[in-house]
């Protein structure tokens, strides 16, 4: 997994580790290296030879691992599709199993909200690690008596955002990690602007895996319904006060269900 690899992978061996057991931690293909110096780590820190087991595989040797009858509990982080396959294999025997799959986290500012804290909030979730983060910010709904003011903060803050070498101090955005995930960024753009009529799109430009901030504004395209994993920002101006919420719900669940 790209989505912050060091944050993700600290809490999924503990349980383990304080049951007595012995917790193997299979590496993302995408970024290996991540976890093999986090097992260093933890053996500098102490922990005993063969307690916490980091491995590098292919997908059949990591399903060989999920229907092995040892194992009782298996965690994933990842896609909805590969998630369904770890459901099936694990149905074997059966394992205990913990999803946590793609999904197109909400934020919600209302009319009471302090807008500057909710648009320095609503930029760093949606474009920190380059958005690429199980948990970022991928859609926000903002009341519409605010909306125009919200809107305005956050871009002059996304415009703001600069993009280079992650290991600069002075680099806000660094680059996408994979191929397919650029790939998917772009669609999702593309999308955007094939519909000038439904949306205002603001960035900056950026190229190859360099990936300028980007601000979707008031659109129902492939980035506002589908996990973009990438510095992409969907907007909309969705809620009214009173039944806002009750209204929210029912939109997003017509649009989530076409």
């Amino acid at each position: 997994m790209s989505s912050s690899p060091i944050i993700k992978s600290h809490p999924r061996p503990s349980p383990g580790l304080i049951l007595d057991g012995y917790p193997l931690k299979k590496l993302a293909s995408t970024n290996p290296a991540t976890l093999e110096s986090l097992g260093e780590v933890y053996r500098e820190a102490g922990l005993p030879a063969g307690a916490l087991n980091v491995v590098n595989t292919r997908a059949a040797q990591a399903e060989y691992m999920i229907t092995h009858p040892t194992v009782q509990t298996v965690m994933f982080t990842g896609s909805v599709g590969i998630g369904r396959r770890v459901m099936e294999l694990a149905a074997k025997n059966p394992t205990h199993i913990v999803l946590e799959l793609g999904g197109k986290d909400p934020m919600i500012v209302l009319d009471d909200a302090d807008l500057d804290f909710a648009a320095r909030g609503a930029v760093w979730a949606a474009f920190m690690n380059t958005g690429q983060s199980c948990a970022s910010i991928e859609r926000v709904y903002v009341d519409e008596k605010i909306a125009e003011a919200f809107t305005a903060k956050v871009l002059d803050l996304a415009k703001s955002l600069r993009v280079g070498n992650p290991l600069d101090p002075d680099v806000d955005v660094g680059p996408m990690t994979t191929k397919d995930q650029r790939e998917t960024v772009e669609e999702h753009i593309r999308d955007a602007r094939s519909r000038p009529s439904d949306h205002d799109l603001q960035n900056s430009g950026g190229s190859g895996f360099m990936k300028n901030a980007v601000v979707l504004l008031h659109h129902r395209k492939l980035g506002a319904k589908f996990k973009s994993l990438g510095a992409l920002l969907p907007q909309w101006r969705a809620i009214k006060a009173g039944n806002s919420l009750k209204n929210l719900w029912k939109f997003t669940e017509r649009f989530f269900r076409r």
